[in-house]
């Protein structure tokens, strides 16, 4: 198993808010975590990488034990260390926004996978997104905690019209927000045969590149047999700067087979 990441400041903004961490465990168990943070200049950069450093820390307390005695963890295992390290993050970014409150208001989007053999295990909270490619199609594999989800989920808006509704960096729940957080938890077992690609991304990059864009980037170029996870990322993140580049920019890609 493979995984490439990188994180681009954009073409507009001052700071890059966006933070990512990958983790290889076992052989054939791999963690990756994207946060994009939110809060203007002020804390968003701090949240996402709090957020991030904490939710890996506490991930490892719960499922190192696990795998350091060479056994799969079951399920609930994983679905309980993903909340748990979700909620470890929470309280992390209020902790220091609380003790600096110049910073208060500061938040994070947080995405997890962790890929053991052919499971995928994931959170979310927030837009970040996780996107897997099969080769000939791809699919979104997480739901938005935005403003403009709620308004397709609602009938009042389409799919298409979303791109061009206002609103768009709206979110309805984030880490760090409140003394509380429910991520949403999936469980998604990949079959047996075929090569799969699994993308991790903020609002940045989907925004900035239509999904059948970043489909032909992931499937790499015709040019090139064997495009390195590296290049695909790279391309990623040129093709959304080349589209405006309005944000931050975060691609974590990890080849599943």
């Amino acid at each position: 198993m493979k995984a490439y990441g990188l994180s681009h400041i954009g073409m507009k903004r001052a700071v890059n808010q966006d933070a990512f961490v990958i983790k290889d465990y076992a052989p054939g168990a791999l963690l990756a975590v994207v946060c994009d943070g939110m809060g203007g200049t002020m804390g968003g950069k701090e949240a996402a990488e709090i957020a991030s450093r904490t939710f890996v820390a506490e991930f490892d307390k719960h499922l190192s034990p696990i795998l350091s005695r060479k056994r799969m963890p079951k399920a609930n295992d994983v679905g309980k260390a993903l909340q748990k390290g979700v909620s470890a993050a929470n309280a992390a970014v209020l902790t220091y926004a609380e003790h600096h409150p110049d910073l208060r208001g500061m938040g994070t989007t947080l995405l997890a996978l962790f890929v053991c053999g052919r499971e995928l295990y994931y959170a979310n909270v927030g837009d970040s997104r996780l996107y897997l490619s099969t080769g000939k199609s791809l699919r979104r594999m997480t739901k938005d905690h935005s403003y403009i989800q709620y308004l397709i989920d609602t009938q009042q808006i389409t799919e298409r019209e979303a791109a061009k509704t206002k609103g768009r960096n709206l979110i309805t729940r984030a880490v760090g927000t409140e003394r509380s957080v429910q991520a949403d938890l999936y469980r998604h077992v990949l079959p047996e045969g075929g090569e799969a690609t699994a993308l991790l991304c903020s609002d940045g990059l989907y925004n900035m590149v239509p999904e059948k864009n970043i489909l032909r980037i992931l499937n790499g170029s015709t040019l090139i047999r064997s495009e390195s996870l590296e290049s695909r990322a790279k391309r990623l993140i040129e093709t959304a700067n080349k589209n405006g580049g309005t944000d931050n920019i975060t691609a974590v890609l990890v080849k599943l087979a």
